[in-house]
């Protein structure tokens, strides 16, 4: 489990954890597809990070990881919550207003737990978001 966490920690995306895992598990892309009720090409894509997939808990399952250890190289924004985001347009202007200003999400994301009001690295605060 150790060299499992290692890869986790350590992989840059959800396609190479996969792999990673995978081969540490020494099992070959088809029976990791088979186990995981895909085909081979899905996961060979899903290893290139061409797709994505919805089968994380049970990739976490079969590879014996823990499913926030794959959810966290996951890219893809879940069905809910790119709902929510649209049902906020004045968000979703703030958003990219911070992000035209040269702001980073790490930026955004230390400034909201600090409490801090969300500034562009410029110096110049992002527009308000209306509501």
């Amino acid at each position: 489990m150790d060299r499992a966490r290692a890869i986790l920690g350590k992989a840059s995306s959800l396609g190479e954890a996969v792999r990673l895992l995978r081969e540490l598990r020494g099992m070959t892309l088809r029976e990791l597809a088979a186990s995981i009720e895909v085909s081979a090409p899905f996961l060979s894509d899903l290893e290139h990070n061409r797709r994505r997939t919805d089968k994380l808990e049970v990739l976490a399952r079969v590879l014996d990881v823990e499913h926030e250890g794959l959810q966290r190289l996951d890219r893809k924004v879940p069905a809910e919550l790119r709902d929510w985001l649209s049902s906020s347009p004045g968000f979703l202007n703030f958003l990219n207003d911070f992000r035209q200003a040269g702001g980073t999400p790490a930026e955004l994301m230390r400034d909201l737990r600090s409490g801090s009001e969300a500034r562009a690295p410029t110096g110049r605060r992002p527009k308000k978001a209306s509501r």
